[in-house]
């Protein structure tokens, strides 16, 4: 009798374990991140599982989860160690991890990832700009352009312009972009930013000139960031007269930075 009294407790346990085995074994990772979007809960099951054990789905949802709430070093660290011990998967889930790797790791490994993309899968539009502007900060400029080239059928005016102007791209292909964007759309407030911006770029190279016309062009004397800007052209090609008439316009909105530039010669 006590035999079968331990038998029977035993299988009990056996079965219990067998049973909480089987409901963490069908966790639906997959509903539950994509259906319901409940990332923080996804989060933290997957971390939980990860406490105990290395598990791909978990290490891939936490790697995802922690994306999508804004932890850019924590998604990166796990996909880091997701692609280390997962090298040789091809799916759509290591396409994603991939894409976290080259959008925030570090410059090496956002290169590899790229390769790898480019070899075994179709770079989204986002993956093809984020590469460009890694080849762009290598200094790889001949392939960038060659992607840029590709790229800039699928981009409007506007946002081939914004693009070349984060990636810091070549002075005439940044104006000659801006330039596109003013003739589709005007120069509304976004444009004159991104001109004012552009036009920092050009004066660190000493290439302002390239985009005085446009600058000119677009300029309503309403913009003073974009008037401060015209005047540091001027000062750049040696015309201080012209200059300080754009300064004193800007005056209203930038005094400060307006006499800082009237004292320095």
């Amino acid at each position: 009798m006590m035999k079968r009294v331990v038998f029977l407790s035993l299988l009990l346990a056996s079965l219990l374990l067998l049973s909480c085995q089987k409901k963490e074994d069908k966790y639906d990772y997959e509903y539950n991140y994509s259906e319901l979007q409940d990332y923080t809960s996804v989060l933290s099951y997957a971390s939980s599982v990860l406490e105990k054990r290395i598990d791909r789905d978990a290490l891939y949802y936490k790697a995802m989860c922690n994306y999508q709430l804004g932890y850019m070093d924590d998604a990166a660290s796990s996909a880091t160690l997701y692609y280390v011990l997962y090298p040789k998967e091809k799916s759509d889930n290591f396409h994603n991890i991939l894409g976290l790797l080259l959008f925030y790791a570090d410059e090496e490994l956002a290169f590899d990832a790229a390769r790898q993309i480019q070899e075994n899968y179709d770079f989204t539009r986002g993956e093809s700009i984020r590469y460009y502007q890694l080849l762009m900060n290598a200094g790889r400029k001949a392939e960038a352009n060659e992607l840029f080239t590709s790229l800039k059928e699928s981009l409007t005016e506007r946002e081939a312009a914004l693009v070349s102007i984060a990636a810091k791209a070549d002075s005439s292909l940044i104006v000659s972009n801006l330039d596109a964007w003013f003739r589709k759309e005007g120069g509304n407030a976004e444009f004159l930013n991104s001109l004012a911006a552009a036009i920092e770029i050009l004066l660190d190279r000493n290439d302002s000139g390239l985009i005085l016309s446009l600058a000119l062009e677009s300029n309503t004397r309403s913009s003073y960031r974009l008037c401060l800007a015209i005047g540091d052209i001027y000062r750049q090609l040696g015309d201080r007269q012209r200059a300080t008439e754009y300064w004193a316009i800007a005056q209203t909105r930038f005094p400060d930075e307006v006499r800082s530039r009237l004292y320095l010669k």
